[in-house]
């Protein structure tokens, strides 16, 4: 899969931030890890989705993209949570 053409949501990389490790395994492991202790089924079904989506990134793929959390108090201008994943060349959003 093309990282060009990959998305993460906005929630997705927030998690993401949270637990990135150096590699996408470690990465998904460390977000599976912190399933056992949240309770919020809604916050568990978008830590998966972004494990399954992380799962399908080589190393490469993924040491080349930046995962930088949204502040909360700023809005997606067109009020859509789906962000573009592209390769990490200085831009703000992933």
């Amino acid at each position: 899969m093309s990282i060009n053409n990959f998305h993460f949501t906005v929630e997705e990389i927030n998690i993401i931030s949270i637990y990135k490790a150096d590699t996408v395994t470690a990465t998904v492991e460390r977000i599976i890890a912190a399933c056992d202790d949240i309770l919020d089924e809604d916050i568990i079904t978008i830590a998966e989705t972004a494990s399954y989506k992380l799962a399908a990134l080589s190393d490469s793929e993924f040491a080349a993209l930046s995962f930088i959390p949204a502040d909360e108090t700023e809005a997606e201008p067109d009020g859509e949570n789906d962000t573009n994943t592209t390769p990490d060349k200085g831009s703000e959003y992933v």
